[in-house]
């Protein structure tokens, strides 16, 4: 059976009160075998120093401080160290159990100590002390039960030569300072390793629970309050330096993990590596909890850089291995549980949370996706999003959604799933084919619609544009074929089809807007209870009615209808205000419910591009309220050859009326008297287009009453040759039987066919009256007429006698030629008195052309001239 070596009975007797651990046995067994063994004692030196330069370098403060914990947690009490110095050298004095026996052969061995791993302490190899000897050679070890003195001059004596200092103990009847159960006086060392406990102190408390507070010179040190936790092999701490594995305290073995590590971990006997028996997977047993309990836990996973070694590398492992089956992630979520959206929004996530189990926008940088996606979480897209969406939220649910997508910049070729809510209460997948309009109205309840898949108002937003959906404006949507079918099948027996007017309705809002007149079949109730097509009603106090006949066909609105909705908004579907509008683009013919429509289109020389025709004109009984709502409608006067305007013209008194600033036919037609007589242009008298024009301004011109001016009678007679001319028309039935000539004279019965029509210039000398419209019309002027031109009625002959003259021999010839007052001619005969004799009348004239030439009379300066 092997001895104990800290039995009482192993080193001799027995201790004396001078030496209550025994140093002289302890001293006598070391140099009894030094003495027997040749290489003993160099054995023992080489280890001391290779301890001393090598293993424990650099770590007095380190193993000190640990030495302490151990003490304070045998004692089961707080531990505290003061450290301060003084002419006898660095003084560390410690709380806690008290040098033993057993301590002190730990102290003077080599690898053997008392403690335990797993009771709390932390030395097990009896060697750390060993790195006192790195700052003093001269060492005091004072306790409560006695103490213990190591000095490298006297082991040198004893051994006579170079010796281990640790190896030969000397008693120490000293004691500790007050209130400390241990005190260690480095009697050769330096000032400066107290400045070394300083400045080390806050950290080593980190990684010795059992020391509560560390004093030198006076100023206190406590462990620093950072955040930590603990597995059943590991404690870790954040904020602290984590550049290497501490067990308890610092190794050389570098980490990279963003805490620090305080492993329960075996080491070799220098501390400064792990035992290559160590499990450093216990180490991360654990993490994920701790990771749990952080408000950031990214900032606690494992960089994405290489490990910094074999260490790191397996605690790395065994760490990633923790947080890809620990519930760490917010809301308890595991990593394989989890989806990542990066860039996500709080708008986005507070929608989408609420459906996936999606991380949070602290979560979910770019930059650290890639590490939650090492880990097991699932990177999200928007059409991931998109077919996790439920389909049965309120509708602005999804526009906040949307809002909420397009700011998180998902792309939209991924959202081609999108749940839409509609307007009639569906929710559908996809915004392809969906309607969105652009200026409908505002309110949430949106209008029932039926045969579009019209977007509700409160989920409008230009992503659903960008993902298939179709803009329209009301217009637009109103004019849709879908709907024109829906009004076309309407049951007006049915009372639930009034729905279908009550989403139009709704859609038009208060607005007035210019619609399909198709529309006016959608059904209205009337005020006796039944459902007739809009445009069979009329408003209550609609303006139409003064200017119709009393027994029109229009009914009245119901009254409660008009409470509810907007007149202009009734107006617009074809409820009868003012004159309802006919409104049709590229007509192949006219429509069958315009009066004389047919007559109109067969006016036009093309077909329009649009018609735009005012209806209901044949049943107006009183012109001057009809005239003032005609005016009011927009573009229905725009075209004169249009429908409105040509049955204007052709069925009132507007055809026979001129503008009032028109002054064209002033003193032949009368002005337009009513009020809105500028809007009214279009449909009256301006020009002559068909027999009817013409005949209006025959009649004006026969009549006696009427004192157009010389130059309106020519213009009237112009207008109507060219008419003739243009349309080939020379017939207007029977001729007018009176007739106005150039000078004014209205001439009827049998008079009026002997006046002719001027066809040529020089016939006004000889002609007592004429009719005139311009002498390059004058034939067709005459056949509308019936009347014979001017150069058929008078054979006129040149009766007097000239002195014939070459080109350019007389003055008065040459200057009046040169101003037009003459027609040019190579040779002229000059007349003392030039006459002309036209039947039975001769008649002086300033000139005439004939036969032989142009002839001229001769002024009284002498010279042939213009008389």
């Amino acid at each position: 059976m092997t001895a104990d070596p800290f039995a009482p009975d192993s080193f001799g007797p027995g201790p004396r009160d001078d030496d209550p651990f025994d140093t002289a046995a302890l001293r006598a067994a070391t140099e009894a075998a030094w003495r027997d063994s040749p290489t003993r004692l160099a054995e023992d030196l080489a280890v001391e120093q290779d301890l001393v330069t090598v293993g424990y370098r650099g770590r007095v403060v380190v193993e000190l401080l640990q030495n302490a914990a151990d003490a304070a947690a045998a004692a089961g009490e707080p531990g505290h160290v003061a450290v301060w110095h003084d002419a006898a050298g660095v003084h560390v004095a410690n709380t806690g159990r008290p040098l033993d026996r057993a301590g002190v052969h730990a102290l003077s061995a080599l690898r053997v100590s008392p403690k335990t791993a797993g009771a709390g302490q932390i030395g097990r190899f009896g060697v750390g002390f060993a790195a006192v000897l790195d700052a003093a050679t001269e060492i005091e070890f004072r306790s409560a039960r006695g103490g213990v003195a190591f000095s490298g001059a006297r082991s040198a004596e004893a051994a006579d030569g170079p010796a281990p200092v640790l190896r030969l103990p000397y008693p120490e009847n000293a004691t500790p300072a007050a209130g400390f159960a241990s005190e260690i006086v480095l009697r050769d060392a330096p000032v400066e390793l107290a400045e070394e406990f300083a400045r080390e102190a806050a950290d080593v408390l980190l990684d010795l629970p059992a020391l509560a507070t560390v004093t030198v010179d006076g100023t206190e040190y406590s462990r620093p309050n950072l955040p930590e936790g603990a597995g059943p092999y590991a404690r870790w701490i954040l904020g602290a330096d984590a550049a290497f594995l501490h067990s308890p305290t610092r190794t050389d073995e570098p980490l990279t993990l963003p805490v620090r590590v305080v492993a329960d971990l075996p080491t070799t006997a220098d501390r400064r590596r792990l035992h290559p028996d160590a499990d450093v997977a216990q180490a991360a047993l654990g993490y994920a909890d701790f990771v749990a309990a952080q408000p950031e836990p990214l900032g606690l996973l494992p960089p994405r850089r290489p490990p910094a070694g074999p260490v790191d590398a397996q605690l790395r492992a065994a760490v990633e291995a923790q947080l890809r089956t620990g519930a760490w992630l917010p809301g308890g979520l595991r990593p394989s549980r989890a989806v990542l959206l990066p860039g996500i929004t709080d708008e986005l996530y507070a929608l989408v949370a609420e459906v996936l189990p999606v991380l949070g926008p602290q979560l979910s940088a770019p930059s650290d996706a890639p590490r939650l996606y090492a880990l097991g979480v699932t990177e999200l897209t928007g059409a991931g999003i998109a077919d996790a969406l439920p389909r049965d939220r309120e509708p602005a649910w999804y526009g906040r959604l949307y809002d909420a997508l397009d700011a998180a910049g998902v792309p939209a070729d991924e959202l081609g799933a999108l749940p839409v809510p509609l307007a009639d209460g569906r929710v559908v997948t996809g915004a392809r084919g969906a309607v969105l309009l652009a200026d409908g109205p505002a309110d949430p309840a949106a209008p029932a619609v039926t045969w579009a898949r019209l977007v509700h108002a409160a989920a409008r937003h230009p992503l659903l544009d960008r993902i298939g959906a179709r803009t329209v404006g009301t217009r637009e949507l109103l004019s849709d074929p879908a709907l024109r079918a829906e009004v076309d099948e309407v049951d007006y027996d049915d009372p639930d089809a009034v729905e279908l007017t009550e989403a139009v309705l709704a859609l038009v809002g208060d607005r007035a807007l210019e619609l399909p007149t198709w529309l006016g079949g959608l059904p209205v109730p009337g005020d006796d209870g039944d459902l007739y097509p809009a445009d069979e009603l009329l408003a209550s106090d609609a303006p139409l009615r003064a200017a119709l006949v009393p027994d029109s066909p229009y009914g009245t609105v119901d009254p409660d209808w008009e409470e509810r909705y907007p007149a202009a908004a009734l107006a617009s579907i074809g409820v009868g205000w003012t004159f309802g509008v006919l409104r049709e683009e590229y007509p192949t013919g006219p429509d069958d419910t315009l009066d004389g429509g047919q007559d109109w289109w067969d006016t036009l020389p093309a077909e329009p591009t649009e018609l735009v025709a005012v209806r209901d004109l044949d049943l107006v009984d009183r012109w001057e309220p009809a005239l003032a709502l005609i005016a009011d409608l927009p573009g229905v006067l725009d075209d004169p050859d249009g429908y409105t305007a040509w049955w204007l013209r052709t069925h009132t008194e507007l055809g026979r009326q001129r503008p009032p600033d028109d002054p064209s036919f002033a003193g032949l037609l009368d002005p337009c008297p009513h009020p809105a007589a500028s809007a009214l242009g279009p449909a009256l008298f301006t020009r002559v287009t068909g027999r009817r024009d013409a005949a209006v301004l025959l009649d004006a011109l026969a009549d006696p009453e009427r004192s157009p001016s010389p130059g309106v009678i020519v213009a009237a007679y112009r207008a109507i040759g060219e008419w003739a001319a243009r349309s080939g028309t020379h017939a207007l039935g029977d001729p007018p039987a009176t007739v106005r000539t150039v000078g004014g004279r209205v001439v009827g019965g049998p008079a009026a066919g002997a006046v002719p029509v001027l066809d040529r210039a020089q016939l006004r000398f000889v002609l007592e009256d004429f009719v005139f419209g311009g002498l390059e019309r004058a034939g067709d002027l005459a056949d509308v007429l019936d009347l014979p031109l001017a150069s058929e009625a008078c054979d006129a002959v040149v009766v007097s006698s000239g002195v014939r003259l070459a080109r350019g021999a007389d003055p008065g010839v040459v200057v009046a030629t040169a101003v037009g007052a003459l027609p040019d001619a190579p040779e002229v005969t000059v007349h003392e008195r030039l006459e002309v004799r036209c039947g039975t009348r001769v008649v002086a004239v300033p000139w005439w052309i004939d036969g032989s030439g142009l002839h001229v009379a001769r002024d009284r300066g002498g010279s042939a001239g213009v008389n």
